[in-house]
């Protein structure tokens, strides 16, 4: 957050990227994609079952998506309810 009393607002992601970069700190492994596109994104969420971090031997416990630039919207979904959603819709 930029400031305590702002209402809670992220850093665009470039600036937690370039702050954890500074202090050494790590980043949960993420893919950067330039527009998203729902099939691949289905796709790469199907295979979330048996996903782990790309810097941990932990399965993955669910997804971030956030907004580019200085866009603040953020979308996040657990991969249970994630599976639970894909297993629904497939009967």
């Amino acid at each position: 957050s930029r400031t305590a009393g702002d209402g809670g607002k992220f850093l665009p992601f470039s600036e937690t990227i370039e702050l954890a970069q500074r202090y050494e700190l790590p980043l949960v492994g993420y893919d950067y994609r330039e527009k998203l596109c729902p099939e691949e994104i289905w796709s790469d969420l199907s295979l979330a079952r048996s996903r782990h971090y790309a810097t941990a031997a932990a399965l993955l416990e669910g997804f971030v998506v956030r907004e580019a630039g200085e866009g603040g919207r953020i979308a996040k979904a657990r991969v249970e309810q994630l599976l639970e959603a894909m297993d629904r819709s497939s009967k």
